[in-house]
């Protein structure tokens, strides 16, 4: 997902209303929802070789600049991608020894938290596999693309996996039994769990460079947990930010997935000005949308081939 500022033809918004806390609404851009024309169960998509080539890209840019955010298909092999998958399921059966990737009964004490992120505290994963993913040479060209710029520094981040609720195969007597586990099930707007729509970034800092740079400056990487700090610690005056996802397993539209607010950042700076004149100053480096603001009720989920 990304957010870019542009000024925009206000009649465009012609979209659903979403609101602010003290009621002031603005409306999203009208855009439909980009199925695949021939694989309807997931979102339109692009090749590498679509992104990244000066010829054919102005299509990629299209979209992108559209929605404000890009499907990528097939930028990892299909080794790399199962290389991935083992190294998840490495991580937990090496920290959980009561946990086996081929037995579901063992899936109740799920090792990640409660919004299937992997390990304690606020550390990013660097486990040899994701770090030669994150600089992989044609996910490399697909960032440069967007960005316009080969000028690249390759961040560190946090790994996500989270358990199936349904059609499960536990083994029983001897047979294999099909189950659903719906208490597994990551709830996505309740008291338990109040909506999983967030910016990772701090809108007041956004506006306040010098603040921003304050809290950069200070990093020192004694903590792992800097390299998050320092991701999320964006300021309007670094131009286009992007943040990216890299899916690891088939995930149609029935599967969870990536969810986002098609088409937010047409109304981004308006939007969040307005939300810091509003609402009490918060220091964390992640912005969480509540019910207040009905954006919950606008996200659709972004579903992905790995």
């Amino acid at each position: 997902m990304a957010w870019i500022n542009r000024k925009e033809d206000t009649s465009l918004f012609t979209g659903p209303r979403v609101f602010l806390p003290k009621g002031e609404s603005y409306r999203l851009p009208l855009t439909s929802y980009p199925f695949d024309e021939n694989d309807p169960d997931f979102s339109q998509s692009f090749t590498v070789e679509e992104v990244t080539s000066s010829a054919s890209n102005q299509n990629a840019r299209d979209f992108f600049l559209e929605h404000g955010w890009l499907v990528v298909r097939n930028v990892f092999t299909p080794y790399e991608c199962e290389e991935s998958r083992n190294a998840f399921w490495g991580l937990f059966e090496s920290n959980f020894p009561s946990f086996k990737r081929d037995d579901p009964t063992s899936w109740d004490s799920w090792p990640t938290n409660r919004h299937g992120m992997i390990g304690e505290g606020n550390e990013p994963t660097l486990d040899p596999v994701f770090l030669r993913c994150r600089q992989n040479e044609r996910l490399r060209q697909c960032f440069a693309a967007v960005y316009g710029s080969d000028d690249l520094l390759c961040n560190h981040d946090r790994i996500l996996m989270t358990r199936p609720t349904r059609d499960i195969p536990f083994m029983k007597n001897g047979h294999i039994c099909m189950e659903d586990r719906p208490e597994w099930f990551i709830e996505k707007d309740s008291s338990k769990n109040p909506g999983l729509l967030h910016l990772d970034m701090n809108p007041w800092y956004y506006y306040d460079k010098k603040s921003s740079d304050e809290i950069l400056n200070g990093l020192s990487f004694e903590n792992a947990s800097d390299h998050i700090k320092e991701n999320n610690i964006v300021n309007e005056d670094m131009g286009l930010t992007l943040q990216g996802l890299i899916n690891f397993g088939e995930c149609p539209s029935d599967n969870g997935g990536t969810r986002l607010v098609s088409g937010f950042h047409r109304i981004f700076d308006q939007y969040m000005k307005k939300l810091i004149e509003t609402e009490k100053f918060c220091s964390m480096t992640q912005y969480r949308f509540d019910k207040v603001t009905k954006l919950n009720n606008h996200a659709v989920s972004v579903p992905q081939h790995e």
